[in-house]
């Protein structure tokens, strides 16, 4: 989105983003008399006859770019919820965001769907399972050479803990420390909360197994990614998380 400049009494302030150059419009910084341009336009313009940036007829006076979902609108049209200004289109679902524990900022993310997210599974399956046949085979060896039934038996035991421990050890570390796992990495991908925060620990734990759930039924829970709005599986609506593109 292109950046934008603007005279701040005989002072030129930029280059601003799209972003912080419509607050200054909503909180009066910026009005119909301000002088802005932006690439594209041939000259300075006063704000209230520069083109839309979303179309190439000129924008009416008064005329600006809702902050939740960048459509050109009358600012006497927008409605002030929860102090952010949203256009009448968006209100359903600014509400509905605002009951989901979201803080609106205005930031829209690019979602992973479900084929890329089954991309960076796989990965992290490559990853867990090479590590796993490796200390396994370790541990077969013993099983297998062992004359003790009680040790092998205690070694198939410690191997069955291990396992569980890696797989945890893995996502959890990653999630919390990273918000992504080595296969959404390598996939661009991290995990947000609803108000695109961190993830801490703790709810990376809480997901994990939130996710066991997921793979549970039938892996329903995985392809309800394909009709979500915001691509969220099970596990994601459980844990109020949100994966997307870097």
């Amino acid at each position: 989105m292109s950046e934008w400049y603007y005279l701040e009494g005989s002072e030129q302030v930029g280059p601003v983003s799209e972003e912080q150059f419509q607050a200054k419009v909503l909180d009066g910084s910026i009005n119909e008399q301000t002088l802005v341009w932006q690439q594209g336009m041939a000259d300075w313009q006063p704000y209230g006859q520069q083109a839309s940036p979303q179309s190439s007829s000129p924008a009416t006076v008064g005329t600006t770019l809702c902050p939740n979902c960048g459509a050109s609108v009358s600012r006497g049209d927008l409605i002030i919820i929860d102090q952010v200004s949203v256009c009448p289109h968006c209100k359903e679902d600014y509400v509905q965001r605002i009951k989901e524990g979201l803080t609106p900022t205005g930031q829209h993310y690019d979602y992973g769907g479900f084929w890329i997210r089954f991309g960076a599974k796989f990965v992290d399956g490559l990853i867990t399972g090479g590590v796993q046949i490796g200390f396994n085979f370790m541990i077969g060896i013993v099983m297998a050479t062992t004359q003790n039934e009680t040790a092998a038996v205690s070694a198939y035991i410690i191997m069955q803990i291990v396992t569980i421990a890696f797989n945890l050890f893995y996502y959890v570390f990653f999630v919390g420390k990273y918000q992504a796992t080595p296969g959404k990495m390598a996939c661009g991908l991290r995990i947000i909360t609803a108000d695109g925060g961190r993830v801490t620990y703790l709810r990376a734990f809480g997901r994990m197994f939130a996710e066991g759930l997921s793979g549970m039924i039938l892996w329903i829970g995985y392809l309800m990614c394909i009709w979500d709005d915001e691509k969220r599986c099970l596990h994601d609506r459980i844990c109020n998380t949100r994966v997307v593109r870097k």
